[in-house]
Formats: C-alpha cells, structure tokens, sequence
C-alpha cells in the first residue's frame, strides 16, 4: 500500500519497513525507523502535509506525528488487537482517523491515539478499502459484495443500492459529500451523486475490472487502473477516456496501490496530476496527467524497482 503527503510518498509491503521517497517522481529511497513490534504492514495513510503518517498491519496501527521519526501504538477499546489493519483514512486535520479489519471499521476522533468500533462486518462480507472526505462526514467502505457508507461521520450505516448483485471486490472513493465512486474487480465503475444511495454505470467506463481509483480532493479529475491501463475522467467520474497502456513488463499484474498528486494552477486547464502506480510484483510506475484538453493527455513516464 502506498499514500502520498506534502513532500514525500510512503510504501508499505507486507514488510516490517517503511520505504519513503521524495515526490514526484521518486527517483531516492530511504527507510523510516519503525518501532520494535513492526510486523507486516499492509495499509499506509498521510496528513498535515505527510508529517502525520499511520501504519496499519498484523499486530494493530501506529502513527506518528513528526513524519515517522517516532511512533506510537494506538489502542482499540476492548480488545488488545484489532485483527489485520489493511485500510486507513485520515482527514485533512488529522484528528480523525478510520480504520477497517476484516470484522469491524474502527473510528479515532484524537489522532489515532485510541479507537472505537462504530462498523462490524460479516465473514462473507470481507473490507477491503475505505475512504472519507476530508471533514470526516462522509465516509465509504469498500466491501468484498457491495459498499457500505456513512453520511453523519460513521454513527449511522447503510449498504449501497443499485449495484449489482454478484459483482465482487469493491474499492470504494468518496472524496465530496454526494459524490461516491466505486470500481468493482470484476466489471466496471459506477458513480452515485447522492451519497451512496443510488448508482450507474457511465457508458464510456472501462469494462475489464478495476484494480483501483484514486481522485483529487473535490473529484474532479478521478484515475482508474485496470490490470494493463489507466483511465481518466475530469468530470467527477463521468465520463471516461483511455489515456495510457501499462507497461507490457507490468501488464497482468495487479495493482497494489495508486496515489495522485494534483497540482493546481490558476487556470484550471493547466492542472496536471502526477500518478503513481505500486504493482504486487514490487514494481513502481510514474506518469503525468495533463487536463488540458477534453481527452487526458499523459508525459514524463518513468519506472522504478
């Protein structure tokens, strides 16, 4: 799993090591000191600039507050470990942090310092990946059979209508109080403007499995990977465009993790968004998003690992 924050990109996999590089194209690697009890990390999340960064993995969640100098264990209420941490969100002042295990969503509203269940998820049901604004209101799972959300900062749940029955592997992005964007593995993208309540299928999204989705703050500009492409949207997932073939040495292998940096420009055509792609194979993947014009054009591609 990786995340982006201010001046760095953080991986974690399955590892007991934190690999950090300087954005964007992460052309230096250095490791982070982790505590002690490090025991294979599966989910990575940033904020205030990537100062604050939280691990999550076998033997529970860590986080620190001076860009992963120093860590602290975090606490769940009730039970001396949680289970496996392979999902983490945090918002923009770092006060909340969500988590998900394979039975409960775990809720911290001081930091990651301690955690209460406010979620629990059946055995067949199986999380996968969670996403919330940046206030913390809104906030999305994604579930092995359907996605559950939460409008009112988790007190309250409800699953998702209007997606398909049979369709498996859910990764679910909000990032906009109405906007809920999800990519099943096995068929295609569906977008809800209402929160959650209701889905469709736009007709230009790609139809060969979505391995993952990441978006900007407000979703405007959303990237999709499949297993051999990326896709592009710049109309809050909308409509789609074909915007670049995976390299042939990683096509087939799926996608571990996707961040997206935008960086604004006073005019908005001039935005450019800087992808970068973690395979399973240990590989990663850097290219440039240009929205300058109606279709997504890409640049500057390199490959590390």
């Amino acid at each position: 799993m990786a995340a982006a924050g201010g001046s760095h990109f953080y991986v974690v996999n399955a590892s007991t090591s934190i690999c950090t590089s300087p954005e964007p194209m992460m052309e230096a690697w250095s490791m982070t000191t982790p505590p002690s009890d490090f025991d294979s990390l599966y989910s990575v999340a940033t904020g205030n600039g990537g100062s604050f960064v939280a691990v999550g993995g076998i033997n529970g969640l860590y986080f620190s507050t001076n860009g992963g100098v120093s860590w602290t264990t975090s606490t769940f209420a009730g039970v001396p470990f949680p289970g496996m941490v392979n999902g983490l969100a945090v918002s923009t002042d770092t006060r909340t942090v969500f988590c998900i295990t394979p039975f409960h969503g775990y809720l911290s509203t001081n930091g990651g310092v301690t955690f209460t269940p406010v979620v629990s998820f059946s055995l067949a049901s199986s999380p996968l990946s969670v996403a919330m604004t940046s206030s913390a209101m809104h906030i999305a799972i994604g579930l092995s059979m359907g996605v559950s959300v939460s409008n009112d900062a988790g007190m309250t749940w409800s699953i998702a209508q209007g997606l398909p029955f049979g369709s498996l592997y859910y990764e679910a992005m909000v990032r906009s109080p109405s906007r809920v964007i999800v990519g099943s593995r096995d068929t295609t993208i569906y977008t809800s403007s209402d929160g959650g309540l209701t889905f469709t299928t736009p007709s230009t999204a790609p139809d060969d499995g979505i391995n993952f989705l990441c978006a900007t703050e407000d979703v405007q500009y959303v990237v999709a990977a499949t297993m051999d492409a990326l896709y592009a949207s710049r109309d809050y997932g909308d409509t789609w465009h074909a915007v670049e073939q995976l390299p042939a040495t990683y096509r087939g292998s799926a996608v571990e993790a996707m961040v997206c940096n935008t960086t604004t420009k006073a005019n908005a055509n001039d935005n450019v968004t800087t992808v970068s792609l973690l395979t399973f194979t240990g590989r990663i993947w850097m290219l440039n998003i240009s929205w300058a014009t109606a279709s997504p054009k890409t640049s500057d591609q390199r490959v590390a690992g």
